[in-house]
């Protein structure tokens, strides 16, 4: 039993983005690049048959582009996260709003942090990763959401970046994790 997507949430990159969050020294990025850049994934996403909402950059959020750290959604429910990152704080709500419209919404609640990069749903199985940015009370709160709506989750340890980039999927019964 596999996922259907039919809609994707993209927000176009604020001006001030170059103050965002990094661990990359590949030098002054862009403004104009990355707006192609993510006008080519708009396109790429409309290209495969989504329906794209794209949602106006956010001032004094460089990293709001990121959106699928503000929430995670399954096909019955949208967990809006509480971010780790004091800079990331406020990013979710327009997010929680626009969810709201298409699932129920529940909120990651102090003293819980979560950023949605440190989690990777497989079917209706999540691992959680915890960092500085995901503890484990923000892992039990997004948990005990999921199991109420017939998930099951573990949590896993993780490096600095988001969980997903450093797993893949060979199989429907295998995942590496690096």
């Amino acid at each position: 039993m596999g996922n259907h997507f039919t809609r994707a949430v993209t927000r176009k990159p604020g001006k001030d983005f170059t103050r965002g969050i990094t661990t990359s020294n590949l030098g002054r990025p862009s403004y104009q690049l990355i707006l192609k850049q993510h006008e080519a994934y708009v396109a790429t996403l409309k290209s495969i048959g989504l329906d794209v909402i794209v949602l106006d950059s956010q001032p004094d959020h460089p990293d709001a582009h990121f959106v699928e750290d503000t929430a995670v959604v399954t096909s019955d429910l949208a967990v809006i996260t509480n971010p780790g990152a004091d800079s990331r704080k406020g990013e979710e709500d327009s997010i929680a709003a626009l969810l709201s419209q298409y699932r129920k919404t529940v909120r990651i609640q102090e003293p819980g942090i979560m950023d949605g990069g440190d989690v990777l749903g497989v079917g209706t199985h999540f691992f959680i990763g915890i960092s500085v940015r995901t503890n484990m009370e923000g892992a039990k709160q997004l948990g005990r959401f999921l199991e109420n709506n017939g998930n099951t989750w573990i949590t896993v340890p993780r490096r600095p970046l988001s969980l997903p980039v450093f797993t893949m999927t060979s199989s429907p019964f295998l995942i590496l994790f690096t």
